[in-house]
């Protein structure tokens, strides 16, 4: 079962604005670590130097990968939401539960249908040799209504039906990345800075 809410697909923007902050922290972060490990070996000597620059040496590669999949999950949430947002079209709310509902109205469209003109073709008949024809008119505009309304509940009924695959292609999108977040989840906690010797 899936329901989809467009407005709630347009507050992905602010995890999205997030990542893309912290994707820029980290950028600054990147430079200043850069610049400590360029920088300190014209100026600073020793032991005890050389340990910092390699324990930040190893900060910068897990601070890089965090940069990465900050981008990465940036990218596939935005991405992600933009096809959903797309596959809805001109529906605020998609709800595959409605699917019984939507069927069982456009069986009793078709039937209304059907009756209309099986009215209409028995009033053509008497009409043939009629001083007084009887007028179809209302029976058409009804049909005209109904097929209208017909026409837009089977184009929902088909959104709703492809619903699940679109919600789950764009969940895939970003649960793709579920093996790149473990990676570096693994890297960071198999090199924390204070264990290097």
């Amino acid at each position: 079962m899936a329901k989809v809410i467009k407005g709630d697909l347009s507050n992905v923007s602010s995890i999205v604005s997030a990542l893309q902050g912290d994707e820029a922290d980290t950028t600054n972060l990147i430079n200043a670590i850069n610049g400590f490990i360029n920088d300190s070996p014209s100026t600073l000597v020793g032991a005890g130097y050389n340990a910092a620059r390699q324990k930040m040496g190893l900060y910068l590669e897990n601070v890089q990968s965090r940069q990465q999949i900050s981008a990465e999950l940036a990218s596939a949430i935005s991405s992600g939401a933009a096809s959903l947002a797309g596959y809805m079209g001109e529906y605020d709310v998609l709800d595959d539960s409605e699917i019984e509902e939507i069927a069982s109205e456009i069986s009793i469209l078709k039937s209304k249908i059907s009756s209309a003109r099986n009215t209409i073709y028995r009033i053509n008949l008497s009409n043939v040799n009629s001083e007084n024809p009887v007028s179809t008119s209302y029976y058409y505009n009804c049909i005209s209504r109904w097929e209208a309304t017909l026409k837009e509940l089977e184009k929902k009924l088909d959104r709703l039906i492809g619903l699940g695959g679109a919600d789950s292609a764009a969940f895939s999108q970003v649960s793709s990345l579920g093996g790149d977040v473990a990676k570096y989840d693994a890297s960071i906690q198999g090199r924390k800075i204070s264990s290097i010797r």
